[in-house]
């Protein structure tokens, strides 16, 4: 009695613990059978908190939940892949068809032998803010703030990138120069927000007539590239 009540406090400990993170945590059985889902794995995929999932098959969780996803067959294939694996799972990322996206890991859980693996361990992560950062950032990093066109630095990494290519191709790369003249004076009679509206209206211009294979940059004050 006294081995079985403390089995079910570690027990609820565990669960208290997973319970609160922000991951979602999933087992399953050497059987493929689910064994413990946590509440934030369940809310990640649109499973009901009531609902007793032990026992439940992972390819019948997988069927349930593939209308979630916006590849489902490429998770699939994903799936696949881990499973038929030993070690811990690179971190993959996936789509949502409501806008977010996941990240999981996966490991085998060991036995109380050496080289006897008793399930597997999903970890879900739900990165969707974090992807919203980091785009965020690299449009701060390579987007010019006032038209929105790629900025200097961008300019120099593509007009690299295109003569390069243009060298190993044997073609030719073109590069068109647009600097305005006198655009100070507006700025000096009429005030930069006047200045910036000729140049977002430029920006507008020009950029509705580029094409798919070219590229439209500000470079500079009141210098541009194509």
């Amino acid at each position: 009695e006294y081995y079985l009540t403390h089995s079910n406090e570690e027990r609820s400990r565990l669960e208290a613990l997973l319970n609160v993170m922000k991951i979602g945590a999933l087992f399953v059985d050497s059987g493929n059978r689910v064994v413990y889902a946590n509440k934030p794995c369940r809310v990640m995929w649109s499973l009901s908190e009531d609902e007793n999932m032990c026992g439940v098959r992972d390819a019948t969780l997988l069927d349930r939940t593939a209308a979630l996803r916006a590849d489902d067959e490429a998770f699939r294939r994903h799936v696949a892949a881990v499973t038929g694996t030993r070690g811990i799972s690179e971190p993959f990322e996936f789509a949502m068809r409501d806008g977010r996206t996941f990240s999981d890991v996966s490991a085998l859980v060991p036995g109380s032998r050496p080289g006897l693996f008793i399930g597997r361990v999903w970890i879900y992560e739900d990165i969707t803010r974090q992807k919203q950062l980091e785009a965020e950032l690299i449009q701060l990093a390579e987007r010019d703030p006032l038209t929105g066109l790629y900025n200097r630095r961008r300019f120099h990494e593509e007009l690299d990138r295109m003569i390069a290519d243009a060298s190993r191709r044997k073609a030719q790369a073109g590069l068109l120069a647009i600097d305005l003249d006198g655009f100070k004076p507006i700025n000096d009679e009429f005030g930069h927000q006047a200045g910036d509206r000729v140049l977002t209206r430029l920006a507008e211009e020009v950029g509705s007539t580029v094409r798919r294979n070219e590229i439209f940059f500000r470079v500079g004050g009141d210098e541009f590239a194509i």
